[in-house]
């Protein structure tokens, strides 16, 4: 169907549901209304009338130009819902209606717009996360994102003067919220009672030391903060890939993150006696110190370039030269850094290699055994692995992608206490270098934005880097 016949059909159902024939009943279903505040109605919405909007909202966003503010399918069918209950209540779907349909969806599509960039501004997201500390000193810069200390961002910003003067009749503590939480923070098993701001504000930020901000113009709220959410992610992973070590994974994640425990705990019986309570700390505990930190900073400073230019190309694809190839390294570290944080070795290797599988755009074992072979200049039958085993990197690559990845996602592999704690190992560190290596090739990359791109990038003549785990 057109917007025409969407539109009528939605204008007509408004127009019934409107009138002194209709009446709510069983077969109309539970009522579902929009407040217009120019005029202080409720326009109803039956079953039919939502999907009549539904089809209709969708129909006009699928062909909204580009160049528009971002924003998704669901929060823009809740403007259109919006602004088709306004236009109703100022009389645009009255017996006039069909005379001038081409007018309204005009005047619809506009209004929807209209909206749409009064929702949207410069959005500035702050995400609380875990690192090992390497923004304590100061913020932490990669492209357009930044790590901070929670002391320095409770520094950084700040309530606007009326909400610190009128917020729950609390002026006092507003104005001195700084002051408050940082007093609160200073102990993690803080119970005392926090007034105005700082309690807000404490909620949001105890369990995590650090945050990561990142700025993004041109998209609407809920919108702007999922991408930043996504670029966030990405720059913490990929600092944990530069940095090295599987763990880092664990110890530098967003707060929102799906993470194991701190702490575990063993409960064992014999002969009928409980033993002991076994205790350990997970890999979640970071402690470096601060040498470590600055050297590992400086270790992978070489590599930031890289990593800024994807992220850069994540928060504005239309300024990126190759934006397409962005969004797969990203993906591809999206799922190694999963990999990473799986407790299942079995299901840890799945996810690693749907990491390559993602970088090569498919093409199976052959095709990413070509990408890795270009990616390090590593030839596809010489000796990649000496210490377990003898392999060369083809017959890597197929165990990982056929005996691991394989295996586990089309359901062959199920023996859980088979050991894989080798496999796991030689499959991160072969991910880990193609990742990097790619990353490092893409920045210098001229040819075309095209998806399978990975599988024949590479940095010919030279030879590939060697990538060390800074902090472990």
């Amino acid at each position: 169907m057109s917007i025409k016949k969407y539109l009528t059909a939605l204008a007509d159902e408004l127009n019934y549901i409107h009138s002194k024939d209709f009446s709510w009943g069983e077969e109309h279903g539970f009522p579902h209304f929009i407040t217009v505040l120019k005029h202080g109605y409720q326009i109803h919405f039956t079953p039919n009338a939502t999907t009549h909007l539904a089809n209709l909202s969708r129909l006009i966003f699928e062909n909204r130009d580009k160049d528009l503010p971002r924003i998704e399918i669901k929060n823009y069918t809740k403007v259109t819902q919006q602004v088709v209950a306004n236009m109703f209540a100022d009389g645009k779907f009255n017996e006039e209606f069909r005379n001038e349909e081409k007018k309204t969806i005009k005047s619809l599509k506009s209004s929807i717009e209209k909206a749409i960039i009064g929702k949207t501004q410069l959005f500035t997201h702050y995400f609380p996360a875990w690192s090992i500390g390497i923004e304590s000193e100061a913020p932490f810069k990669i492209g357009p994102v930044q790590l901070i200390s929670r002391e320095n961002w409770i520094d950084s910003v700040d309530f606007p003067q009326t909400a610190k003067d009128s917020y729950f009749n609390e002026k006092s503590a507003n104005n001195n919220w700084k002051y408050l939480l940082k007093e609160a923070l200073k102990n993690e098993n803080h119970k005392g009672n926090i007034t105005g701001l700082a309690s807000d504000i404490h909620s949001a930020v105890k369990d995590c030391r650090a945050l990561i901000k990142i700025t993004i113009r041109g998209f609407e709220k809920d919108y702007s903060r999922k991408l930043g959410k996504i670029i966030a992610k990405s720059a913490l992973d990929s600092l944990s890939l530069l940095l090295g070590g599987s763990s880092l994974f664990l110890k530098q994640a967003l707060y929102e993150e799906r993470l194991g425990p701190i702490r575990a705990y063993t409960l064992i019986e014999t002969n009928g006696n409980l033993w002991s309570p076994g205790f350990r700390l997970s890999d979640r505990v970071a402690c470096f110190s601060k040498e470590r930190i600055e050297k590992a900073v400086k270790d992978i400073d070489q590599f930031i370039p890289s990593i800024a230019s994807i992220l850069d190309g994540l928060l504005d694809p239309s300024q990126h030269s190759h934006p397409k190839l962005t969004t797969r390294w990203a993906t591809a570290l999206d799922w190694f850094g999963e990999g990473c944080r799986e407790s299942s070795d079995s299901i840890a290797i799945a996810k690693l290699g749907t990491s390559l599988d993602v970088l090569s755009n498919g093409g199976k074992a052959t095709g990413i055994s070509e990408m890795v072979s270009s990616l390090l200049k590593i030839e596809e039958d010489s000796i990649f692995n000496k210490d377990e085993k003898t392999q060369t990197l083809n017959q890597l690559i197929t165990q990982i992608y056929n005996d691991g990845r394989s295996k586990v996602l089309h359901g062959t592999y199920y023996d859980r206490l088979e050991s894989l704690e080798i496999e796991r190992k030689q499959t991160y560190n072969i991910v880990r270098n193609t990742l990097i290596s790619a990353a490092i090739c893409l920045l210098e990359y001229k040819g075309e934005d095209t998806d399978k791109a990975f599988r024949s990038m590479g940095n010919e003549g030279k030879q590939p880097k060697k990538y060390r785990a800074s902090t472990h």
